[in-house]
């Protein structure tokens, strides 16, 4: 049985959430919209790394795998709850594979 990496984990955890939201209808564009039935607020996926360092990982061919834009290292994880948001919020606004309806707030 052949294991997916933990990034395409990762999207197939994100896109069964999100189609259990999407049943909420308060989350969900408004029938007629272009967004008819899609959740209105931006989401995305990424992977944390909670043991290696960001040049650890910069130092291997895991960039090949999984996207540096997507991943959190060891060294980017602190213990402040905003600086851990900011991170969510620049890898959902900046992920190549975010889906949003609307523009994207900066951070």
């Amino acid at each position: 049985m052949r294991k997916s990496n933990s990034l395409e984990q990762a999207k197939q955890y994100a896109f069964g959430v999100c189609r259990l939201l999407e049943s909420d209808p308060a989350l969900v564009g408004e029938p007629g919209t272009s967004f008819q039935g899609k959740l209105v607020f931006p989401w995305g996926y990424g992977v944390v790394l909670a043991n290696i360092s960001r040049n650890a990982f910069a130092g291997t061919d895991l960039g090949n795998v999984i996207p540096p834009e997507r991943v959190i290292c060891q060294d980017e994880m602190v213990e402040s709850v905003d600086a851990r948001v900011a991170r969510s919020l620049h890898l959902a606004r900046d992920g190549a594979d975010t889906h949003a309806p609307y523009p994207q707030a900066a951070v």
